[in-house]
């Protein structure tokens, strides 16, 4: 089950936005040169909301973020002056701000998750006043609840106050702000036996030719490696895989363009070509699939 449910346009009072002043920032864009000239304008800091008549500022009057400090009800003088000696033609200055502020939206999500535990919330409030917050609980699935303001081109557009943590493959992790704060490992085969080290040797390589339903030809590449999967203490557990590739097909679109499967032991002469293949035929609904000779590696 994965549904998500979305509210928009939900009312919310201005009067939080004209008790702290507005903070007036600059916003606007580069242009591009000889073809188009940079533009400013005045947005409000904490939730995007422009004047009425947010203005034609000369691109002089400061860089995309900070702060405004001209008029609102004229034109600024030292303005003006730098816009004639700069070539630039005459701005209009913003206009007042209006009675309303932007609407507030609401998404709350379900839908399945991986493996592990994890849970956390984001909290930008200067900005767009973002609240988010999410539970992850394996198999039993997750939900995430965000509600902020529907527009949010303040200059911190990038910077929440994110906290999270999350149980995954018996790690303990505390993470904020995108940075891992602490964490702790669980794992009591990690304590005794040592970390895992994991080693892998190319066995062999082989080539195929795949026609897709539309006519396209595509060459596949097919490997057959393995791994040695060892602790500092204790056994080698050995295991077989065998990839394989299309380099024409992009791997996030469709159809996929890459895939693995697990060998249950090792693999005889050219059988896992066969196996190979044929994981690639399932990816590839109606492609018919010529494999060629095998490389061993020494």
């Amino acid at each position: 089950m994965s549904r998500l449910y979305r509210i928009t346009r939900i009312p919310r009072p201005a009067s939080r936005c004209l008790w702290r002043g507005h903070d007036p920032v600059i916003a606007g864009a580069p242009g591009a040169p000889g073809t188009s000239p940079p533009t400013r304008w005045v947005t409000c800091s904490r939730c995007g909301m422009e004047p009425t008549g947010r203005g034609d500022l000369s691109p002089l009057v400061g860089n995309i973020g900070d702060p405004y400090t001209g008029r609102f009800d004229g034109p600024n003088t030292n303005d003006l002056r730098h816009a004639t000696a700069e070539g630039y033609l005459v701005h209009t200055p913003p206009g007042p701000w209006p009675y309303r502020a932007l609407p507030r939206s609401l998404s709350i999500r379900i839908a399945p998750s991986g493996r592990g535990v994890r849970a956390g919330f984001v909290l930008r409030p200067r900005r767009s006043e973002r609240v988010a917050a999410w539970l992850e609980l394996g198999r039993l699935g997750s939900i995430h609840v965000d509600t902020r303001v529907d527009a949010d081109c303040g200059p911190d557009h990038w910077t929440d106050r994110l906290v999270s943590v999350s149980y995954v493959a018996r790690r303990l992790s505390l993470d904020g702000s995108a940075r891992r704060i602490a964490e702790l490992d669980l794992d009591w085969r990690n304590h005794i036996l040592g970390p895992v080290r994991v080693t892998v040797t190319e066995l062999a390589t082989a080539s195929a030719t795949a026609r897709l339903p539309d006519g396209r030809t595509c060459a596949l590449r097919l490997r057959l490696s393995r791994r040695d999967v060892r602790r500092t203490r204790g056994r080698t557990r050995r295991e077989w895989r065998a990839d394989w590739n299309c380099p024409q097909l992009h791997p996030y679109l469709e159809p996929p363009g890459s895939g693995r499967i697990h060998l249950p032991a090792e693999p005889h002469g050219d059988t896992w070509i066969d196996r190979a293949t044929a994981a690639a035929e399932a990816a590839l609904p109606g492609a018919v699939i010529t494999p060629a000779a095998a490389h061993d590696h020494p």
